[in-house]
């Protein structure tokens, strides 16, 4: 096991804790950054909204490659925006585009 090859990516210089019972754990402390916020997840979500709303037939490959994270998170902020009335997708999924809604309450869909 080669913890400390993997630790400056988590911890920013904190040691590994290694407590043996009845299994062995080791316990990586992670630093401050590595933490998921809800405003990391709201920055995200509202990046993904200007870029469809420049442009809208971007696709989710894109979205994914332009804001560095997986096609996963994109399909799951989509969801979201899409469950708050905040964007619509307008025709098929090949050749179709993304409508960003403009509503002062964000509120539900139609």
């Amino acid at each position: 096991m080669n913890v400390n090859r993997y630790l400056p990516h988590y911890a920013d210089g904190a040691v590994p804790q290694f407590v043996e019972n009845d299994m062995f754990t080791t316990v990586v402390p992670l630093s401050k950054g590595t933490q998921k916020t809800k405003a990391g997840s709201q920055k995200s979500s509202q990046k993904i909204l200007e870029i469809l709303r420049e442009q809208p037939k971007t696709t989710i490959q894109e979205l994914a490659s332009s804001l560095a994270i997986s096609d996963r998170a994109i399909k799951k902020h989509i969801s979201n925006l899409k469950d708050q009335g905040r964007l619509r997708r307008i025709g098929p999924d090949k050749g179709g585009h993304w409508e960003v809604v403009d509503r002062e309450d964000g509120g539900g869909s139609q």
